[in-house]
């Protein structure tokens, strides 16, 4: 099984690609000459650009090594932040329109379109002055205000 690697350091591999390759695969008569061929052009320094299914081919590591890296988890990490505050955001679009729609009629499309462009934080404001509304002319005077 290949050894965990921080997946950063390609200087390493511009230094010693033969010791590299060696190290992270464990098998050491590889020469990263046969392996890397012409086709392995990320390690220049200027494009940082990995093709995923080019560094698993080569170094042979299975999704689990991955995983375990800082690198990947951190990635994760903030996927997983920004995922939440996306659904969450859409949530509130959501209950929003259904209870001014619930309160007003169908809602003009352009109204549709301000209220579906408004953070969450605007949302959560937008959801409290609701309730003081009782005209469409109310919502159009309070998005006038916070666009």
């Amino acid at each position: 099984m290949a050894k965990k690697a921080d997946i950063g350091g390609k200087r390493l591999i511009g230094l010693a690609p033969t010791a590299w390759v060696q190290w992270v695969t464990q098998q050491p008569d590889v020469v990263a000459e046969e392996i890397l061929g012409s086709e392995f052009q990320w390690i220049s320094g200027e494009n940082d650009a990995v093709e995923c299914c080019i560094v698993r081919q080569i170094m042979r590591w299975d999704m689990a090594v991955l995983q375990e890296s800082p690198w990947y988890q951190e990635i994760l990490k903030e996927g997983e932040r920004i995922g939440r505050q996306e659904g969450r955001q859409e949530e509130g679009r959501s209950l929003i329109l259904k209870q001014l729609t619930r309160r007003m009629g169908t809602l003009p499309p352009t109204v549709v379109t301000q209220i579906q462009s408004l953070t969450l934080e605007q949302l959560e404001t937008l959801g409290e002055a609701l309730l003081d509304f009782s005209t469409l002319a109310d919502l159009e005077t309070w998005l006038a205000g916070h666009l």
